[in-house]
């Protein structure tokens, strides 16, 4: 269950994002996502690489796609599975 803290944190993010996605459109540059803060306490949406669980968060949160993956897995629509 998410706690109260992520929850006030990850629906002050996605209002931010809508904001963000009016300003620069349905691809928001990696150093914008570096930039959220709340409350005066900047909280960086991606990190270093994989997953990403900033300081203020005590469940991970990560916001990034990439069209050319280092993984060679797929999503099987059709059985709704990983390969």
């Amino acid at each position: 269950m998410i706690g109260e803290a992520d929850r006030r944190i990850r629906l002050s993010v996605f209002d931010w994002l809508t904001d963000q996605r009016a300003e620069h459109g349905e691809a928001i540059p990696r150093t914008v996502l570096e930039r959220f803060e709340l409350a005066g306490v900047r909280i960086p949406l991606v990190g270093p690489s994989g997953i990403w669980k900033p300081a203020a968060c005590k469940l991970p949160i990560s916001i990034a796609t990439v069209t050319h993956r280092p993984y060679s897995d797929t999503f099987d629509s059709r059985r709704g599975v990983l390969r």
